[in-house]
């Protein structure tokens, strides 16, 4: 994978993210205590062109519609591409488990899942969040094992659909964090290539909000939240030059 992943073509598609969120407090709900309706609603909806270009991702202007429901913004990357270097290293690492799991009836067929397991930190997936200090909010980024499912095409070979979970520490500000990815083939440029179709990120962390007392205004843990974001990806191209030779042409005459 090491060798393969920079190799790829270059492909460009359009991500349409949507963004979802639990409701905001009720008139007399307290940043102490749990919101009752803790759903999850559609807040916001972006369009972006993002790369996978040289074996990275890369992600244009985004687009933006709909109201965004603060707090919380849950944003992830490598979905398009990375991901799937990430979860294959780490669950054919030395120290890591990989076990067959079971049979799925998939939309083109059965899909043979197999679970891993990657038990120690690894500088490709990391998981970050806010905590709180001195009334400031400082960003934190963490090496994190994980788990996760590998759904696997039995004839070709090819994967239809990984997840990661990762496998946080007690007491942090994220309770939990997770990824899901499904691939489906994508005809381009004439030839057929196991493109990313769909990607679900989910995460629950602590809020962190402004109060407002004697006078002054206070940042303060407030109860978990759940955030969710659902990525469709789709209008595929790819980057690649082409040439075409026109034997028999006659030249034109040089004063035109």
């Amino acid at each position: 994978m090491n060798k393969t992943i920079p190799k790829l073509p270059n492909f460009l598609a359009t991500r349409t993210t949507v963004q979802f969120h639990q409701p905001p407090l009720e008139p007399g709900e307290t940043w102490k205590t749990a919101v009752g309706d803790q759903s999850l609603h559609a807040a916001e909806t972006s369009k972006a062109p993002v790369h996978f270009l040289n074996g990275k991702e890369v992600v244009g202007g985004e687009a933006t519609g709909g109201k965004l429901q603060k707090p919380g913004i849950l944003d992830t990357v490598g979905t398009f591409g990375p991901i799937l270097a990430t979860v294959l290293v780490g669950a054919t690492s030395p120290n890591s488990v990989l076990t067959w799991s079971h049979w799925e009836h998939g939309v083109d067929g059965p899909q043979a899942v197999f679970r891993y397991r990657m038990p120690q930190e690894t500088p490709r997936f990391f998981v970050g969040f806010g905590y709180l200090a001195n009334d400031e909010v400082f960003p934190f980024k963490e090496k994190v094992p994980f788990h996760g499912e590998l759904a696997v095409d039995p004839l070709s070979g090819a994967i239809l659909r990984l997840t990661v979970q990762a496998d946080l520490e007690p007491r942090l500000p994220l309770d939990w964090s997770g990824i899901m990815v499904e691939y489906t083939p994508v005809i381009i440029g004439g030839k057929t290539y196991i493109c990313p179709a769909r990607s679900v990120s989910i995460s629950r962390q602590r809020r962190i909000m402004d109060i407002e007392e004697w006078g002054d205004i206070f940042k303060v843990y407030a109860p978990f939240e759940t955030l969710l974001d659902d990525m469709v990806f789709d209008k595929y191209h790819i980057f690649r030059s082409t040439a075409r030779m026109l034997p028999g042409y006659t030249p034109a005459p040089k004063d035109k």
